[in-house]
């Protein structure tokens, strides 16, 4: 519980700050959150379903694809950074942001 609050709270405060919302560390952090903020509540839901089969399964399924959501926003976090540290020079993704958002939220539903 004190992990979901403080998380709102960074979101909160990045949201607050144009100049955190608009840079792409910021936009993927915020994702970060959210997928963090989803699986603890998941977590949480998950403890007390236990007795019934089919929603266990659900929840189950649910911090399934949580779980790779986060990994998922964070190997794009890497990708960013590793662009922005040794690809210096190279080629910049246009919308690296919203991509890689959309595939980390959508691609662990497949």
């Amino acid at each position: 519980i004190i992990s979901i609050f403080c998380l709102l709270i960074t979101i909160i405060s990045y949201l607050s700050s144009k100049k955190l919302r608009t840079s792409e560390n910021g936009q993927l952090l915020i994702n970060l959150c959210l997928a963090l903020i989803g699986l603890y509540v998941t977590f949480i839901f998950a403890i007390h379903s236990t007795p019934v089969i089919g929603l266990c399964a659900f929840v189950a399924a649910a911090l399934q694809y949580f779980f790779l959501v986060s990994f998922m926003i964070m190997a794009a976090e890497a990708i960013s950074l590793y662009m922005k540290l040794v690809v210096v020079l190279g080629r910049n993704i246009p919308h690296f942001v919203m991509k890689a958002t959309l595939i980390s939220w959508v691609s662990p539903i497949i």
